[in-house]
Formats: structure tokens, sequence, C-alpha cells
């Protein structure tokens, strides 16, 4: 478990044994190499061989009354070069290219502690610096410092400062679980609590922990207070920045560490985005539509897996404003078959520059229920009940039509009504432009009032039938 090349120990007799405690005043150890593995306690529970270790010593140095008599140990210094760590689970498959939470092998440079105790079954250090790397990731650990402290019931590290790879992490970080055989199955069984303030991760960084995910495209910056077990994580307070996007609110996950298979409920109480830096978070495709929302600031709330959502929120930026209560499904294979329902606001909304086409679209303002599928232009096919207050075709604004139909590139299905100051028309049926000779193409269209001159008395009344 143990083995060193050199291991020196600096200790007074006077104060040795000072009152039934074992005291060194420094410690050296020049290249160990510590093994931690998975072992049989019996035949039913396989623990590490480290815990086991640590569970006899508490034994001896117990004593009969308790904790409180146990013996301590103090060492002054500890000071620590060209160390190895390791800890293997055989029963475990490999990570490759990735942090291996089943096989960590960490060698240490160079570390330096004082204050070393052990306390009954808990172990604390202020440790002062750490230099190492994670060897199967080529994980570079540059410095780290906390207070350290391990029990059979919490593991402690205050007041941190690491840099580890690029990235900075700061304040406090603490885990909790009900004995030290729990670590064996941490995203269940440990619970985690941290206060992070002026934590910077870097996009490097990041990936080696969240292997098969897009990378960020920058690094992101994290304060705010977590809380709950890995596949159930709660942050309080979150301020995240990333580029030009700063967001604050709470963030629940449901389901980690698979991003793709975690439910996500977040409530953003402010918010200013830019859409090209969430590029990771969609495919290619997506990111290509949504693209022209540019920045904007959105409050609300974002509720589901991400590519099945529900967006409940206020968005405003140079497009115009939406307001939504709308749920997506995203069909990451077939895109065009993507589906959305719900309510749907929108304030002078540019059509023209989501579809690309300011010639033939301007703004929009209506309030309705949409159901439908398809992202873009030629694609989109949905069903609006509602009223559109103005809509901007072809540099003319359409005010007051109401409409309950279905409307797609080349379809037009259901009843729409237009009471505008140059135009008055009420119609229901079906237009089927693709198909318009055929037989099965028909609409009724009970007036229509057309002026093009507003001092022209209106026109005689129409219903036409096709």
């Amino acid at each position: 478990m143990i083995g060193t090349e050199k291991l020196l120990v600096n200790f007074s007799l006077s104060t040795l044994l000072s009152n039934n405690n074992i005291n060194l005043d420094a410690v050296i150890l020049d290249g160990a190499d510590l093994k931690f593995y998975k072992i049989n306690k019996d035949d039913s529970i396989r623990d590490l061989n480290i815990n086991l270790f640590i569970a006899e010593i508490n034994k001896q140095f117990k004593g009969g009354g308790g904790q409180g008599n146990a013996k301590h140990i103090n060492i002054g210094e500890i000071l620590i070069y060209r160390t190895g760590f390791k800890l293997h689970d055989d029963q475990k498959d490999s990570i490759r290219n990735a942090f291996d939470y089943n096989h960590i092998n960490l060698f240490i440079d160079e570390a330096q502690a004082n204050n070393f105790k052990v306390i009954g079954d808990t172990i604390e250090l202020k440790l002062n610096t750490l230099i190492g790397e994670e060897k199967n990731c080529t994980l570079p650990i540059r410095n780290l410092s906390t207070f350290f402290r391990l029990s059979q019931t919490g593991m402690d590290f205050l007041n941190i400062h690491a840099q580890i790879g690029e990235s900075k992490l700061s304040d406090t970080v603490r885990f909790k679980y009900t004995s030290l055989a729990d670590l064996n199955d941490f995203n269940n069984k440990v619970n985690l609590q941290a206060s992070l303030r002026n934590t910077i991760i870097y996009p490097n960084d990041l990936a080696q922990f969240t292997p098969g995910i897009k990378p960020l495209p920058r690094p992101i910056e994290v304060s705010g207070n977590v809380s709950g077990r890995i596949n159930r994580l709660t942050v309080q307070n979150m301020e995240l920045q990333s580029g030009d996007t700063h967001v604050a609110g709470k963030l629940q996950l449901d389901g980690l560490p698979v991003l793709g298979e975690t439910f996500i409920n977040l409530d953003l109480k402010a918010g200013d985005i830019f859409i090209n830096d969430l590029g990771f978070l969609f495919p290619n495709n997506i990111n290509n539509i949504l693209r022209p929302l540019g920045k904007f600031k959105f409050v609300g709330k974002f509720t589901g897996f991400i590519d099945d959502f529900v967006a409940n929120g206020n968005f405003r930026g140079s497009f115009g404003q939406i307001i939504s209560d709308i749920n997506l499904k995203i069909d990451q294979q077939h895109i065009n078959q993507s589906t959305y329902s719900g309510n749907l606001n929108l304030n002078q909304f540019d059509l023209g520059i989501m579809f690309n086409d300011t010639t033939l679209f301007q703004k929009v303002t209506l309030a309705g229920r949409i159901n439908g599928k398809g992202l873009t232009q030629e694609t989109a096919d949905f069903n609006l009940n509602g009223k559109i207050h103005s809509i901007g075709i072809r540099h003319y604004n359409y005010t007051n039509i109401a409409t309950n139909a279905r409307f797609a590139r080349e379809l037009f299905n259901g009843i729409v009504s237009i009471d505008d100051p140059n135009l008055q028309l009420r119609a229901f049926g079906g237009i089927n432009i693709s198909r318009a000779t055929s037989d099965k193409s028909k609409s009724t269209i009970r007036y229509v009032t057309y002026k093009t001159n507003r001092t022209n008395p209106r026109s005689p009344f129409y219903k036409i039938r096709s």
C-alpha cells in the first residue's frame, strides 16, 4: 500500500509521547508510492485498503473511553517530493483521454503542509502548497492550498485556492457521507456543499471531466452555493459569465453526470445573453437558426432536458420581444421535425432577420397559441389561434388580423379575418398553392374590401367560392 525511497522523521524525545500522544516535529517523504485499491472486506463488501487500514488504526488508538479518550498523532510539518498516488478499482472500466474517477494516477512533484493531526477517525492538516499532475489525463495541478479534514462522515476543503490546468477554484468545498465506503458510489451517495467565489473554468480542463460533451467555446466564471448529490445538484445565488453572456439565478440539475439525460430547472432573475456563447449546447443546424437572435436579455424559467424543454420567459433584443410559454422538442436527427406548442406573444419581432428575407417579411406583433413543427421558413408548419395586431409583408404593415388556421409554406387552412384600414377580409377554408388546380383546393371568402386610396368609397361586397 505504501512504499518509499526515503523517509526522514524529526522528533524530540522529550515530547515524542507527551500527554500519551505521538508528537513529531517533521516528516519528509521522498520517492514514495501510495497505492490505494479495493479489496474484499468480507464476502459481500469491497472497500479501499486505506479505509480498512484507518479503521484498524482507530481501533488501536480509541481505547476504552470512546473518541474523547483517543490518542492523537501530531506532526508539525510534512514535506513530500516525487511521490505517486494511485487509486484503482479493478472492477471498473478505464476512461481514455479524460479524468478517470476509478483509476486515479496522481504524481506529486512537491507538497508542504503543517499542523497534521490524527484524532480518532479524523485526519486534518493545513496544506500550504501542492504541485503535481494527474498522469492519466495529463492534467497539471499548478498549485493547491487548503485546510483539509477527513473523517468517517465528511471530507472538507476549507479556504481552498487551486489552479488546476488553466482553471482556478476558490472558497469552500465539503463532501458529506455516512461512511467512507460511500465514496465507492460517489455520484449517488455523497452530498456536496460548496461555496464558490471567483472560480474560472477553462474549456480544456472541463472537457477532462465531461467526456463526450461538446466543449465550452471560452472560459466560464462561476459563483454560487452548490448543494446536493452529483446526480441531484442545486446551485443557489448562481452567477455565470462566459464571453458576453452573464446570468444570475437558481439552477437545479437532476441526472448528472450524463448531460443528455439530465433534467434542468433554471430560474433566471437576470440574463444578458449572446447566443453564440451558447453554441456548445446545440447542434450546428440549430445554432444556424438561433444565430440571428444575437444579444438579448432574458428573464424567466427553462425547464426540461436539452432537447425537450419549456421556455417560460421574456426575451428582449434587437429582434424585438418574445414572451413565451413554449414546449420545444428538438429532434437531433431530423431538425425539421422538431415540434413546439404553447402560448406565444411577439412584440415588434423582426421576421425578416429570423427568416433572412427582409424584402418579404418585416416586423410582427401577435398574441396567441401555436402548435406545429419546423424551424425555418421552408419547413415551418403550424397552427396559430390568436390575434396578429400587425405584420409587415412586402413593406406594408397589415393590422387587426384574427386567425385560427394552419400555416405552411404553400398551405393555408382555417379561418382568418383582417380589419386593416386598407383591407377588410374574412375567409375560411383551405388553399394549397402547390396543387392549386386540384379539385380538393377550396376556400370561402365572405367579404373583401380593399382601398388603394383612403378617400375612395368602399368597394362592393364580394363572396367567392373556389
